[in-house]
């Protein structure tokens, strides 16, 4: 039988059960028929030749070449019924067996009456309506939130620490001396020429705001 004879035997049937199942078909090249529906893509590859012998052989590699339709939601591979026929004894499960798992293809058979029947259903290669996988995002922690005065005292003390770290080593030591005057401990471990200086407390206060 000829190339074009067989395409015009499996393509109108093929046709008719996209149609039949709400598809639209978007464009036909070569053995490939593409459609889109509301549930997505789909993509039908037609078995163009009849091999006398390995037949199995034959059949696989159209399922194996069906792999690079990865940006369809179904394919399938349309063979006719007397091609099918051929097909004995374990051969169809484990041809089933390859097609879902391994290929992710399904496969039609088109009968003598042109009626389309559904051999082995085409696993879906994406969510309906397309886009990709949809991933959980990841949980986060919530804000822990602390009082207002705690807050307010841990701003306060931070600003105070910059404030000290800004003022130049000199004015540093004079003021913790200052501080230590108060506490009644100004002349405990000074040297002799801080002892007793009236411009210790003046210069301890430069850069502090009161």
């Amino acid at each position: 039988m000829s190339y074009a004879l067989l395409k015009h035997q499996l393509l109108i049937p093929v046709r008719k059960y996209l149609e039949a199942r709400g598809f639209k078909i978007e464009s036909i090249e070569g053995d490939i028929v593409a459609a889109r529906g509301e549930s997505g893509t789909i993509a039908v590859k037609l078995f163009l030749k009849e091999p006398l012998s390995k037949v199995f052989e034959a059949v696989q590699e159209a399922g194996s070449s069906c792999m690079d339709l990865m940006h369809f939601d179904e394919v399938y591979v349309a063979v006719h019924a007397r091609v099918l026929s051929r097909l004995v004894g374990k051969k169809m499960p484990v041809l089933r067996e390859t097609y879902q798992e391994k290929f992710k293809v399904g496969l039609l058979k088109v009968r003598e009456d042109g009626g389309v029947d559904e051999v082995i259903r085409a696993p879906r290669r994406g969510p309906v309506g397309r886009g990709g996988l949809e991933t959980t995002p990841a949980l986060r922690a919530p804000p822990v939130f602390k009082p207002a005065r705690e807050a307010l005292r841990e701003t306060t003390a931070v600003m105070e620490t910059s404030k000290e770290q800004e003022l130049p080593l000199a004015a540093q030591q004079l003021r913790a001396v200052s501080e230590r005057t108060k506490a009644g401990t100004a002349d405990e471990g000074l040297p002799d020429f801080v002892k007793d200086n009236p411009w210790l407390v003046v210069l301890s206060k430069r850069g502090v705001k009161t």
